[in-house]
């Protein structure tokens, strides 16, 4: 069965047929985090979560998705309960519980400390601090968004003319109620990349190696995937055991562009061979020859999802994604025609397409050797004014003045223009980072600089005196997070036999008793030695024997006595 249009409350209507008996659906509207700027990031995450005060997913398989540029609310379920969710998601986005906006802020914060991968800077290296890159960054929104700031963004983008119903049911149910708010269908952001086209690359973290690439939509694309997939596994999984679960995907980014995405992990002593295999197995499918077997599989795997009985139903979510950005859905019959004519040709072509746009996050080293340049770690951005050398690094120095802040290094400089810039993060203890829509920032830490920053400071608020809508005041940091020059290691204490405060005769006296006590001592020794083995030697031998060794002891003492004098210390008592 193939999928039906239709229209309820003024809002487009994808039907497909029931799965089993149960009913599916959901409302996607053409609004993700990429229409939203650094300093509002996450206004669109909380107005979801703000609609869906009234969910409980324990009782009810539901939920809602922020994505890049569409937010969908879902459900499964019976035919009653879809209706009842699709009814009190339409009710709360006309009046949102505003009340919750602190509880529902809180709990997103503690969302964002469970999310994060391993090559979330790929969006920021590749398009910067703005729209399809700020799926890298923290949603800095929250610390500043207000009532109003929330109830204008869903009168704008939470509309009956920028959604899409999508319902899995045997026709469409009575009682729905959708009565949303007019509005007007809002574009996607434009696809422009920040980073230059060229095969780059940066480092990242140990034991993962990452690669993301921007090709046009298309069925071959899609095929290329998979057939990179296979290599993947094949090349650092099965044949060099290197790798547990290198993977790659596709994601549509709009109308015409998608995302090519490949990940590989690694132990880190077999990260080196991890990067080789992954430039190796990217660099096989644009110059090598591509299997015969591999391309039939790939179309396989994709044939089998078209050939699925309920294809049109599990297509609905996609399909209602697709409508909103304009991109015409293929229908079964294009799209098996369009698998059918994928060759090693068009497989190459792609494959061309993604080295020309690929970006590859690699652990340690460079790879300049693979043809891969590495991205800029500087933008080159210098201003004039009052410099504020690094107490640690006096050859660094940070610089604002009223076009912009900056930070000079002997390796090169880096700053954010005032007119450029798309948030300032702000501290109570003078702290504050400005973020460049390039994705480069500039941090100051008042401790950490040399002399009174109060005026550095106070040129960076006046910087952006006029845009108050990119500040972002942060709360008060714990003193012991606050960044401090580090203190020198207090030197030893001095040991006070390390140097002598007394009289030099009573040293050189010291020595010279020292030297007969233990003369004495050893022909003390010696006698005694000489008079238990001569069984004949007289009693006045003996007497002279222990003469010996009481002289000994005496000119020890003596010793003793003088070196304390001589290392300036009263003696503690007097000689016998």
């Amino acid at each position: 069965m193939t999928t039906q249009h239709s229209e309820v409350a003024g809002i487009p209507l994808l039907l497909g047929p029931a799965l089993d008996g149960r009913c599916a659906g959901g409302l996607t509207f053409r609004v993700g985090y990429a229409d939203e700027t650094l300093a509002t990031s996450g206004i669109t995450h909380l107005t979801e979560h703000l609609a869906l005060h009234f969910s409980d997913p324990t009782k009810l398989h539901s939920n809602g998705i922020t994505g890049a540029n569409t937010t969908t609310f879902h459900v499964s379920g019976t035919l009653e309960e879809v209706v009842t969710f699709l009814n009190e998601v339409a009710a709360a986005l006309r009046d949102l519980p505003l009340d919750r906006l602190e509880t529902e802020k809180s709990v997103l914060r503690t969302e964002a400390a469970r999310r994060g991968g391993p090559a979330d800077m790929l969006h920021a290296w590749r398009f910067g601090a703005r729209d399809y890159g700020l799926a890298s960054y923290a949603e800095l929104g929250l610390h500043r968004i207000g009532r109003e700031d929330v109830a204008a963004w869903a009168a704008r983008w939470f509309t009956r003319d920028n959604a899409v119903l999508w319902l899995a049911a045997d026709g469409v149910p009575d009682g729905l109620d959708l009565a949303l708010p007019a509005g007007r269908r809002h574009p996607a952001p434009a696809v422009e990349p920040w980073l230059a086209p060229g095969p780059t690359h940066y480092l990242g973290r140990d034991g993962v190696v990452a690669a993301s690439a921007l090709i046009e939509r298309s069925t071959a694309g899609r095929v290329f995937v998979s057939v990179l997939e296979q290599a993947l596994y094949r090349e650092l999984r099965q044949v060099g055991g290197y790798s547990y679960s290198p993977t790659a995907s596709y994601e549509p980014l709009d109308r015409s562009s998608a995302v090519v995405y490949a990940f590989a992990d690694s132990l880190p002593e077999k990260q080196d061979a991890v990067v080789g295999g992954f430039v190796d197995v990217l660099a096989g499918l644009r110059l090598g020859p591509i299997a015969d077997d591999d391309i039939v599989a790939a179309v396989n795997r994709l044939r089998t999802m078209l050939d699925h009985p309920d294809v049109a139903t599990l297509r609905l979510p996609a399909d209602a994604v697709d409508l909103l950005l304009g991109h015409d859905n293929l229908t079964d019959e294009r799209a098996r025609a369009e698998l059918d004519a994928v060759d090693a040709a068009a497989v190459r072509a792609v494959a061309e397409e993604v080295h020309a746009s690929s970006l590859l996050q690699v652990p340690r080293r460079a790879i300049d050797w693979a043809g891969y340049v590495e991205a800029p770690d500087y933008n080159d951005i210098a201003v004039t004014g009052t410099s504020y050398r690094f107490i640690e690094e006096p050859e660094a120095q940070v610089t604002a003045d009223a076009t912009g802040v900056s930070v000079g290094t002997p390796a090169g400089s880096t700053g954010v223009l005032w007119s450029d810039a798309v948030a300032l993060t702000t501290y109570p203890d003078g702290a504050r980072t400005a973020i460049g829509s390039d994705g480069y920032q500039v941090h100051v830490e008042p401790n950490l600089l040399a002399g009174d920053t109060t005026a550095l400071v106070a040129a960076i608020d006046a910087g952006v005196g006029s845009r108050p809508e990119i500040v972002v005041p942060l709360p008060a940091r714990d003193p012991e997070r606050i960044p401090a020059v580090s203190e020198p290691p207090a030197a030893e204490p001095k040991k006070r036999t390390e140097e002598a405060t007394g009289p030099r005769w009573a040293q050189i006296a010291a020595t010279v008793c020292g030297a007969l006590a233990l003369g004495s001592l050893v022909f003390f020794l010696w006698g005694l030695i000489q008079h238990f083995t001569d069984d004949g030697a007289a009693s006045e031998e003996l007497t002279r024997v222990l003469g010996r060794g009481l002289r000994a002891l005496l000119l020890g003492g003596l010793s003793v006595w003088f070196h304390r004098i001589g290392q300036g210390r009263k003696p503690a008592t007097a000689p016998a």
